[in-house]
């Protein structure tokens, strides 16, 4: 064989092993999202969670100003507010919110193919909040799905498959007062967040999100003021709220320990000028729900 020949072949050689060297390398979205499971406990403990309660206390703010909103029933009602949020893979969320000091109450989430949106005033009766054309059209269900793997990307890591979650590498960005590792993840219902690492400690950081604009329905006649009621959720805050053209953020901090994994014990969404922040006092896992916890409210 040739001198050149045996150049060629020696060449084409280290180039395949190169190839298979390269394509053998983990994909770096599967590494960090491995990495960050393996810092709140492990995959093997989180693919045991089917269920997930989250109780504490929410404050919402304009330009850091504690600031009330307005509901549905037209009472003005103080920025702070008790909130949990029970969810039961693959499709059951329901976040309730308690503004003790104005006697209101407001629920908002799904059951499958059914939408849960309720306000009960200080009449004590429970009311459907409507939705305009977002409901009759399915758009107010996709926006609850969405917020469901939102928190459950947040909070666990993990999504169940139906929701066709998937993830790319995104390099390092600005996640927040330092740089951070970041994954794209993309979905069902036209999903898309943006899941930021502490290359430090592996846990998540932050989250970031667009929600598209709601159509135009009987809610969004509200005052901006409304806006800090869901902040996070386009379909309940007027059009003209400052700050909806802007990505929402969910910053994700201040980790402890429940039931054998890590959570986060602050989130805290930003849209612009608006903010609402949750201190998060206890999660559980796996708790049993009443049979009726994700069902629409009844007054009787």
């Amino acid at each position: 064989m040739g001198g050149g020949r045996r150049k060629i072949l020696l060449a084409a050689g280290l180039l395949t092993g190169s190839c298979l060297a390269l394509s053998a390398q983990p994909d770096r979205a599967a590494r960090l999202l491995s990495q960050a499971r393996e810092a709140v406990g492990g995959e093997t403990a989180l693919k045991t969670v089917t269920r997930l309660s989250v109780r504490g206390t929410s404050r919402s703010t304009l330009d850091g100003v504690p600031r009330p909103f307005v509901a549905p029933s037209s009472i003005q009602t103080a920025s702070f507010a008790n909130v949990q949020v029970d969810l039961e893979l693959p499709d059951k969320l329901v976040i309730e919110r308690d503004w003790p000091t104005a006697f209101t109450r407001q629920i908002g989430g799904f059951n499958g193919k059914e939408l849960l949106e309720q306000t009960r005033g200080t009449d004590g009766i429970w009311v459907d909040t409507p939705l305009g054309e977002a409901r009759n059209d399915g758009r107010a269900l996709a926006a609850r799905a969405r917020e469901l793997v939102r928190y459950l990307l947040a909070l666990l890591l993990t999504v169940p498959e139906s929701y066709q979650v998937r993830f790319t590498d995104a390099g390092e960005k600005d996640g927040g007062p330092a740089r951070a590792d970041a994954v794209e993840a993309t979905g069902l219902h036209n999903f898309s967040a943006r899941l930021f690492f502490d290359p430090q400690n592996h846990r998540p950081v932050l989250l970031t999100y667009s929600e598209p604009p709601p159509a135009a329905s009987p809610v969004a006649s509200r005052t901006a003021e409304a806006a800090g009621q869901l902040l996070f959720k386009r379909l309940e805050a007027p059009k003209d709220a400052p700050g909806l053209g802007d990505d929402i953020r969910m910053l994700v901090s201040d980790y402890e320990r429940d039931d054998g994994l890590l959570f986060p014990h602050k989130l805290k969404f930003e849209m612009g000028p608006l903010a609402e922040e949750w201190n998060i006092t206890r999660v559980t896992v796996n708790p049993r729900f009443e049979a009726s916890r994700f069902s629409a409210r009844s007054s009787k």
